[in-house]
């Protein structure tokens, strides 16, 4: 009986590897394997996230062609300039007013045009100035003011006042003239090289009931190359510099 269980013995090769706590070898392993296993899958899902952007994402540059392309067709049809302006940016509290570029519309008025592309002039305009994208990451309300088209000139020199947006905004049925195609709205954006600093103006923070800024006295303006002669003869302490 002896030699027979001996036998047994040296035929089963786990014998002697059975845990003192009485689990089988296979239960064993998993058990200590367990959290491994569990650390792969949750890799396994982590990777199987994919990033996507939404199908309606905004991207500024396909809404900047989309504008310039439109103030291009619509532009010389206004030939009233009725439905057109030049627009300007500022930092709400700023007197710097800066001028981001022309805006026209086609079946709305110029002020439902310019509300309809808000989110393309501001994001243009805080591309175009480091003041005006610094006041926006400090959580500055940046507010549209607007003048006639082609007037920079007449702004600069006091001669034509600024008609605020900052209040304004576009009512439902504008909005739905312009998606449904009904109206269009374009902006030509003001460029610069990137050695340059765009135009800006500074004026008085007098504003009537109407969102009209008060001009005051007209300014003159002498016009003066950097770096001219010219300058010499300016008082530039008492002067306004323009650029």
């Amino acid at each position: 009986m002896l030699a027979f269980l001996l036998a047994v013995a040296l035929l089963t090769p786990t014998a002697g590897l059975v845990p003192s706590s009485g689990l089988g070898l296979g239960q064993h392993s998993q058990r200590r394997c367990g959290p491994v296993v569990a650390k792969t899958k949750r890799k396994a899902v982590s990777k199987g996230k994919a990033k996507t952007k939404p199908a309606n994402a905004f991207s500024l540059k396909h809404a900047m062609e989309d504008a310039m392309h439109s103030f291009r067709e619509v532009c010389p049809t206004d030939l009233t300039r009725e439905r057109s302006r030049d627009v300007y940016v500022r930092a709400e509290g700023s007197p710097k007013y800066f001028f981001v570029g022309k805006a026209t519309g086609s079946g709305i008025e110029a002020a439902g045009a310019i509300l309809s592309q808000k989110r393309v002039v501001l994001e243009h305009a805080k591309l175009l100035d480091q003041e005006l994208r610094t006041a926006d990451l400090q959580k500055v309300p940046l507010q549209i003011w607007t003048a006639p088209l082609g007037t920079e000139v007449a702004v600069a020199q006091r001669d034509q006042a600024l008609t605020s947006l900052a209040s304004a905004k576009l009512s439902a049925e504008e909005r739905q003239l312009v998606s449904s195609g009904e109206a269009r709205a374009g902006f030509e954006p003001e460029q610069i090289a990137d050695n340059e600093t765009g135009f800006h103006v500074k004026l008085p923070s007098t504003i009537d009931e109407d969102g009209v800024l008060q001009q005051g006295v007209a300014a003159k303006a002498t016009f003066v190359a950097p770096g001219s002669d010219a300058l010499a003869d300016i008082d530039l302490a008492n002067a306004q510099v323009v650029t």
